[in-house]
């Protein structure tokens, strides 16, 4: 059977990846024995036509996952031999479990068109504001709790469509005690410590101050922030930076800022007043640093130690 996952949202699409995995091992293969895995910088593709040809063991059955197999870079020397593969299999429940997952929106390519023809097909698309908002919902409801529609409206206003954020921001909001969330639980509990964390981190950094940056990044890190949320939030921040910087160049009212950026009214004033201190060509290599950060932070054993080499390389 083969699935096929594509689109920016890599974390709904890794949700669902997961509830495959548990489904698998729940019902075929307790111990896991015949779960797989290769991405684009861990590729063999000598294993993978074994683990594609192989049976399981103990087992009739496996579950592959690759991950951006479009990132390989010698994709073209195997691509013959992985579409006369495809030829072979159907959606049959009775074959392997094989699932295809691009971190990027298709493509026009061969082995593209030929996995658009199977059954199980999905794009992550990110978010639209309204789609966040059902998302949410939809979570929420799942967690035996209900949310009014002003404060559904203030969640999205204040988090915005990222769905790594929006998850676990409602998580917070599921776990408040309340069965029905309004908009003051919102409110007190969305984003605004959070949001004025981010503010004085990034005024620090713009301000040369690396010892004040590194305080406050301490401080978050000390009262239980996840350092990946942590860098999430900047990251979203330093978008909305770059967006605003093009708007300003037509208006410089905070509140059509506000509104073209889709945040509250006091984040778009907040970010009109930080525009200036940053140059637009310097952009570019804070999203490197951001990046390096993220990357490092899956791997790392000490998180605090990769945030402050990316506080350093922020302030370059």
């Amino acid at each position: 059977m083969i699935f096929f996952f594509h689109g920016h949202d890599t974390f709904r699409a890794k949700q669902k990846i997961d509830a495959l995995k548990h489904k698998f091992m729940t019902t075929v293969d307790p111990a896991g024995h015949n779960v797989h895995a290769m991405q684009s910088d861990n590729w063999d593709w000598e294993s993978l036509f074994q683990y594609l040809k192989g049976q399981g063991l103990l087992s009739q059955k496996k579950l592959i996952v690759l991950k951006d197999l479009w990132q390989v870079k010698d994709l073209k020397n195997h691509e013959a031999t992985l579409l006369a593969w495809l030829d072979t299999v159907s959606d049959s429940q009775n074959e392997n479990n094989i699932i295809f997952w691009s971190s990027e929106k298709i493509g026009k390519d061969k082995i593209s068109k030929r996995l658009e023809k199977f059954k199980y097909v999905q794009e992550f698309a990110d978010l639209t504001p309204l789609q966040a908002q059902q998302w949410a919902i939809e979570l929420i409801t799942q967690a035996g709790r209900s949310i009014t529609a002003e404060a559904v409206q203030l969640l999205i206003a204040s988090v915005g469509v990222d769905s790594w954020q929006l998850y676990h921001e409602t998580q917070k909001l599921i776990h408040a005690g309340s069965y029905i969330i309004d908009a003051t639980t919102v409110r007190s509990l969305v984003n605004a410590r959070m949001q004025n964390t981010i503010f004085d981190l990034i005024d620090a950094v713009a301000g040369g101050n690396a010892a004040r940056a590194q305080t406050i990044m301490s401080e978050a890190l000390a009262e239980g922030m996840e350092p990946l949320y942590l860098t999430s939030m900047i990251n979203r921040h330093m978008r909305l930076l770059v967006q605003a910087s093009s708007i300003s160049a037509a208006t410089r009212n905070s509140y059509a800022i506000a509104e073209a950026l889709g945040v509250h009214p006091y984040v778009g004033k907040k970010i009109l007043s930080q525009i200036n201190r940053w140059r637009p060509g310097r952009f570019h290599r804070l999203y490197q640093a951001l990046l390096a950060a993220d990357k490092r932070l899956k791997y790392s054993q000490s998180p605090a130690a990769t945030l402050t080499i990316m506080i350093e390389q922020l302030q370059k």
